[in-house]
């Protein structure tokens, strides 16, 4: 899935590795996972790379702490609230941080206020581009390896034709 393009990309970063940490899923650069319910011929011990894990901010599937089921669930879940489909998350961060007020537990109530506001920008960004993708149709000028000018048509964030720019006799 492709959600962008989003302006401000410090925030974006902030967002994207909040949202990673609330759905525990990896951010590292090790492309091998393993999984608790995966077969292996020479079962390994194997550890978490990274502290994030220890933190509760990651599944662990670089050490098979989880299983795949699990894992695709979490990245359905995340890609649910990319799409504006799953607004749970938002509900749920809201009453945590009422209740951790309300508890006088001033500073767990702010650190999810952070979070919040963090998850609901990024909700704001990503319904913003999605309502563009959809609304807006335009022509987009251009020129063909050849140097003739060209027209591309585009709805709903796609190319739907591109023809040659019709030219006038004067």
């Amino acid at each position: 899935d492709c959600f962008g393009p989003v302006p401000g990309t410090r925030r974006m970063r902030q967002a994207l590795e909040r949202l990673n940490n609330v759905f525990g899923l990896r951010d590292c650069s090790d492309r091998t996972m393993y999984f608790s319910d995966q077969l292996e011929l020479f079962a390994e011990e194997r550890t978490a790379q990274c502290l994030r894990h220890a933190l509760g901010a990651c599944l662990g599937p670089c050490a098979g702490l989880c299983s795949a089921a699990d894992y695709a669930g979490q990245v359905r879940a995340a890609r649910a609230f990319l799409r504006g489909k799953d607004l749970a998350l938002l509900t749920s961060l809201e009453a945590e941080m009422h209740v951790a007020a309300g508890a006088r537990q001033f500073e767990r109530a702010a650190n999810l206020r952070d979070l919040w506001q963090e998850l609901a920008w990024l909700n704001d960004q990503v319904a913003r581009i999605a309502a563009v993708r959809r609304d807006y149709s335009f022509v987009y000028p251009a020129c063909d390896h050849a140097g003739r000018q060209i027209w591309f048509f585009i709805r709903n964030a796609q190319v739907a034709a591109i023809a040659r720019a019709p030219r006038t006799d004067q």
